[in-house]
């Protein structure tokens, strides 16, 4: 999408919108805050939207760029496709107003509460105050429906999507707040150990 110079897809991308507009995303780091601030045996969930950026339109002008042939076939995507430049911190910011801005205050949760990733979403609150994270699923959900965006399906293996628990997957961390111990999964794990190798060669 950034090839060649000149007449790539990005080189149509206004990119006023990517200088004007914060890119919200929390770390590992905010989650344990979370913790320590909710306290142990704190509640959260973590959502998840399908697809997320397809919900975005592209402005007309693009549209040239986005044309592509496939068996013979041409086609022309209109929704904003991930090689767009800007496409992270557009999302962000529009998931950010969503969440925190139309849903948050309904639950009555702090903001240092509310994490963020692109289009992950997890809310933290005490442990005798589960009924705010129900609050705030209900509402975000209305919102996200009212306006035609979908979630992923929630899952009882506290993985991808899920409602409110004391432990799951937590940008790519499991975490549990009943002991406050967090690991990495095995994937991450190995990716990791692999990392440190490398490093250690290299030094």
């Amino acid at each position: 999408y950034s090839k060649p110079t000149n007449s790539s897809f990005n080189s149509l991308v206004d990119m006023t919108f990517k200088s004007s507009c914060t890119l919200v995303m929390h770390s590992f780091q905010d989650v344990k805050a979370a913790i320590r601030f909710a306290g142990s045996g704190c509640y959260f969930l973590k959502l998840d939207l399908q697809d997320a950026y397809k919900y975005l339109k592209v402005k007309s002008s693009q549209l040239p760029a986005q044309q592509f042939s496939f068996a013979g076939n041409y086609f022309v995507d209109t929704s904003l496709v991930f090689g767009d430049v800007s496409a992270v911190h557009q999302f962000s910011f529009i998931h950010y107003v969503l969440s925190d801005a139309l849903s948050l205050p309904f639950a009555s949760i702090p903001e240092n509460l509310s994490l963020l990733v692109i289009d992950d979403k997890v809310v933290f609150c005490q442990e005798n105050r589960v009924q705010l994270l129900w609050q705030f699923y209900y509402r975000y959900s209305w919102v996200l429906q009212t306006i035609g965006f979908k979630l992923q399906e929630t899952s009882t293996t506290l993985m991808k999507s899920f409602l409110p628990s004391q432990q799951g997957l937590v940008f790519g961390v499991w975490i549990d707040s009943r002991t406050c111990c967090w690991s990495l999964p095995p994937r991450k794990l190995a990716l990791l150990i692999e990392f440190m190798e490398v490093l250690h060669h290299v030094c």
